[in-house]
């Protein structure tokens, strides 16, 4: 079977996989037994940091689909090319993702222009066009259902979190 355009390039093995997400695992146990050694427990971080996130197919649909409006109304110049992440902590010390589509564009940076993809922001300009958002909207997204709550505790990728066999955190 042929892969999908544009995925050819990026495909990386599983041994790869496994051994990027064991650097992860091992980094932030170590940062946070670092962080909580000495503190009382009121103070610690929690052990049972986020391993991976779930993003459902239609929430991805429904991001792409509202910026492809944005361009239909004119409210955003360029062709909607991907999506953008970015990683945040919650209250409770949990990483989050927070995700926006993006627009091909380019900028002139020291006199050089540079194309690039660019971040769709809203901040109320969805309600001034139209497109059925109310003015708190902002483009931004926060869909993603974390893991452990929402893992395949029978992956090969959950292994590096395993404890003698077994992903204690797996649901």
């Amino acid at each position: 079977m042929k892969k999908p355009v544009g995925l050819e390039n990026n495909e990386i093995s599983i041994g790869t996989a496994v051994d990027r997400i064991s650097r992860y695992a091992n980094t932030m146990t170590a940062i946070v037994d670092i962080y909580n050694e000495g503190k009382p427990e009121e103070e610690r971080l929690p052990t049972d940091f986020v391993k991976g996130f779930w993003i459902p197919k239609d929430d991805i649909e429904g991001l792409y689909n509202m910026a492809a409006e944005l361009r239909k109304l004119s409210a955003i110049s360029g062709d909607v090319n991907g999506c953008r992440v970015y990683l945040g902590m919650d209250e409770n010390y949990q990483m989050t993702l927070s995700i926006n589509a993006t627009e091909f564009g380019s900028e002139v940076i020291d006199d050089v222009e540079v194309e690039l993809s660019k971040d769709i922001i809203v901040d109320g300009l969805v309600a001034e066009n139209g497109v059925g958002l109310d003015e708190t909207s902002t483009g931004i997204f926060d869909f993603i259902e974390p893991c452990p709550e929402n893992c395949d505790p029978n992956s090969v990728l959950m292994e590096p979190y395993a404890t003698d066999g077994e992903c204690k955190d797996c649901k």
